[in-house]
C-alpha cells in the first residue's frame, strides 16, 4: 500500500500531515495499530535525542489517530 501525505511546519513548531490518499477503515487491522502505538510510546519514553523524540511523537499521533477513528 502506498500512503501520500504532505506535511506543513509552522514556526512554532507544529507540523500539519495532510493524507492525499486514504484508505477505508476496515482496511486498517486495529491489532497493528494498537501495537504500533505500543511501540512508539515505548521509543518516546526512552529517546535520548531530539530527532528520536521526534520520530517517536510522530508515530504516537499517527496511531493515536487511527486508534480514535478505529474506536469511535
Amino acid at each position: 500500500m502506498e500512503l501520500n501525505a504532505m506535511i506543513s511546519c509552522t514556526g512554532n513548531s507544529i507540523a500539519d500531515i495532510i493524507a492525499v490518499r486514504v484508505v477505508p477503515l476496515d482496511y486498517v487491522n486495529s491489532s497493528l495499530v494498537k501495537k504500533g502505538l505500543a511501540d512508539f510510546t515505548q521509543k518516546l519514553n526512552s529517546a535520548s535525542t531530539d530527532l528520536e523524540k521526534v520520530e517517536a511523537q510522530i508515530g504516537v499521533d499517527v496511531h493515536s489517530a487511527l486508534n480514535s477513528a478505529l474506536t469511535g
